[in-house]
């Protein structure tokens, strides 16, 4: 008999790395804000000017990008009841290589990769009667799914609202990102009332590729180095679902909280 691992509670996990990456940004913007006028203060127009700047940027995600629940379902007329729950592991943290293409000192294009592992696992429990409650087990269906997913955000960035020192270090930014999912790995295991099993490795059903739009705002620090130092907070809409089902659904709306270095 296949077992499978027990899913990770979902209230805890990638809270700690989120609460860390706030409070490094929090801590971060005063020391940044507050620097001489020999370094973020210096006119950008002493700086030399790269057309290309490379580097890494960490994100932490709010959530971990799924809605799950537990749900009962009855028929009343075939006399059979459904008991279906699924949990989704996901990281909520990550670090990804970026690269700026540099328009100009204020108008920049950047493009980064972040690639995160995925696993969700969905039990069924059939009955026979019209209430899971009251109902004989008939069998029970575990499904465990595997893959992963690259996360590609293709931006423009404009740096520099205004001449004030505040607005003169905001960035605000948009444009559009994909998910490309990779191999999907599937083990379905079916327990039946007379102890028979069932195993089978048929892949679920999901979407390969998912396309969404961004928009974020945040504060770009350049040094006497010229290096850029970028917290920032990001909206994305997907415009599909990765994986759907009757007790899962990945989220269309994404916020995320990011801190980039670029050199």
């Amino acid at each position: 008999m296949t077992k499978y691992p027990r899913g990770i509670n979902r209230s805890t996990t990638g809270k700690r790395p989120v609460a860390l990456l706030i409070t490094l940004i929090a801590g971060l913007a005063p020391l940044l804000c507050g620097q001489t006028s020999t370094a973020s203060s210096k006119d950008p127009a002493d700086k030399p000017f790269r057309r290309f700047s490379y580097g890494f940027r960490i994100r932490a995600l709010t959530s971990n990008g799924f809605d799950d629940r537990s749900l009962q379902l009855s028929n009343t007329s075939a006399n059979t009841s459904q008991a279906i729950s699924t949990t989704t592991t996901v990281s909520r943290f990550r670090l990804g290589p970026a690269v700026d293409l540099n328009l100009s000192r204020k108008l920049s294009i950047q493009a980064e990769a972040f690639f995160q592992g995925l696993q969700y696992t969905t039990v069924t429990k059939s009955y026979t009667g019209s209430s899971t409650d009251t109902g004989t087990l008939k069998s029970t269906i575990t499904e465990l799914t595997k893959t992963s997913f690259w996360d590609v955000p293709v931006l423009l960035r404009y740096r520099g609202l205004s001449e004030h020192r505040f607005l003169s270090q905001t960035i605000v930014e948009g444009g559009f990102t994909v998910r490309a999912l990779t191999r999907i790995r599937t083990g379905t295991e079916t327990l039946n009332a007379d102890s028979t099993t069932a195993y089978n490795e048929i892949p679920a059903a999901g979407n390969r590729l998912v396309k969404g739009a961004v928009a974020g705002i945040g504060f770009q620090f350049v040094d006497r180095y010229n290096i850029k130092t970028t917290p920032e907070i990001r909206y994305t809409h997907w415009f599909g679902t990765t994986f759907q089902s009757q007790s899962s659904r990945s989220r269309t709306d994404q916020i995320e909280i990011g801190l980039s270095f670029a050199f």
